[in-house]
């Protein structure tokens, strides 16, 4: 058991140069089980890390949102809080007029 989580431990880790190690124990390994991660681990090693280089291109892509985000809102911030722009004034309604009585 001790070996198996070594083994899932320098999965983990991700180091490539774990290849030539794991190897040579998958050789001498007597336990199928061990064996059986053992092979996982160095699949895995071998195969390029395409999830995690997906996962560090999204990352840096919504940062780079989030930075373009906080300019665009400190920009409207700093609008907000220049001078407010006059009032406009009020339209009168087109053919109402107000008689005397406050009844149109």
């Amino acid at each position: 058991m001790v070996r198996i989580e070594v083994v899932r431990a320098l999965g983990d880790v991700g180091d490539v140069q774990a290849r030539p190690p794991l190897r040579d124990r998958l050789e001498i390994e007597s336990d199928a089980r061990a064996r059986r991660r053992i092979r996982e681990v160095l699949r895995d090693l071998t195969e390029p890390r395409r999830a995690a280089d997906q996962a560090r291109d999204e990352i840096e892509r919504l940062q780079a949102e989030h930075a373009a985000l906080k300019v665009r809102l400190a920009k409207i911030e700093a609008l907000g809080s220049a001078k407010p722009a006059p009032a406009r004034p009020r339209l009168k309604k087109a053919g109402i007029k107000k008689r005397k009585g406050g009844k149109p």
